[in-house]
């Protein structure tokens, strides 16, 4: 029983399409994960990771990119169960999912501060 795991990267246009493949392919959802990526002097940006697994217990993760403050489509036309998680990235990360099938509007947590993963920034070093 071993099974491998990879990670993919793909383009966001084409992330309903890779999905899709996957889906019609037997994969199931699994889990999708955001972290902001900073780097001093520029925008913050947020990679996504889209996970899916197979009855031979592999592991495939479709990962990109964005701006902070993007537009992405959401996968739960292919994959309904994504809705949580898209509540999720999209309140604590800043990044509008767009067509999402049980859409919580930004309800989905009560948190201080809006999109507070969204929030990092990279300290100046002391001089």
């Amino acid at each position: 029983m071993t099974g491998s795991s990879e990670i993919v990267a793909v383009n966001p246009e084409n992330l309903l399409k890779e999905v899709q493949v996957l889906k019609d392919g037997g994969w199931r959802l699994v889990q999708m994960c955001g972290r902001t990526v900073a780097q001093e002097g520029t925008p913050n940006r947020v990679e996504l990771s889209y996970s899916f697994d197979n009855a031979d217990y592999n592991l495939k993760t479709l990962r990109f990119t964005v701006p902070e403050g993007s537009e992405l489509p959401s996968i739960t036309q292919i994959y309904l169960v994504g809705f949580l998680y898209e509540n999720e990235l999209s309140e604590q990360f800043n990044v509008a999912i767009k067509g999402i099938a049980i859409d919580f509007k930004g309800n989905l947590y009560k948190t201080a501060v809006r999109h507070p993963f969204a929030k990092f920034t990279v300290p100046v070093p002391k001089k």
